[in-house]
C-alpha cells in the first residue's frame, strides 16, 4: 500500500456473531484503529476498541487495547525488543514476545477482498 493510503477493512468471525471494523493508514508507519463487537461463543458480550502503530515493515511499535464494557485497558510499547507499559516500565515477562493478538477476531471471513490485499502486502515485505 502506498504511503499516505487510507483503507477501512469489515470482517467478522466464524465461530460466533461479532463484527470488527479497521482503519489503517500508512505514512512514514502503519497506524491502525478498529472496533471489535459482538458475543462469545459462551454468549458473552463484548466491546473491544484498539489502536495500533507499526513499522513500515509491520513491526509492532505501539499498541492499544481497551474494553467498552468494563475498566481494562492495556498500553504497550515495543521499543528495542522489550515491552513497556503506558507509564514506560519494563515489562521482562513479554520478553521474546514479538506480536499481538486479540483472539475475538482470530478467525475472520472477509467481507472484501481486502483482507487479502493486506495479507499480500505483509507477505511481500
Amino acid at each position: 500500500m502506498p504511503a499516505n493510503k487510507t483503507r477501512t477493512i469489515v470482517w467478522q468471525a466464524l465461530s460466533w456473531p461479532s463484527m470488527v471494523i479497521h482503519r489503517h493508514m500508512v505514512d512514514d508507519g502503519v497506524y491502525g484503529h478498529g472496533l471489535a463487537v459482538g458475543k462469545t461463543d459462551q454468549d458473552i458480550p463484548f466491546a473491544v476498541e484498539y489502536y495500533l502503530a507499526l513499522t513500515m515493515d509491520w513491526q509492532i511499535k505501539e499498541v492499544s487495547i481497551k474494553s467498552l464494557l468494563g475498566e481494562r485497558e492495556i498500553n504497550l510499547v515495543h521499543k528495542d525488543y522489550q515491552w513497556y507499559d503506558g507509564k514506560g516500565q519494563l515489562l521482562s515477562e513479554f520478553d521474546g514476545v514479538e506480536m499481538v493478538d486479540i483472539s475475538i477476531s482470530s478467525q475472520i471471513r472477509c467481507q472484501s477482498n481486502n483482507c487479502a490485499l493486506m495479507e499480500n502486502h505483509r507477505k511481500s515485505t
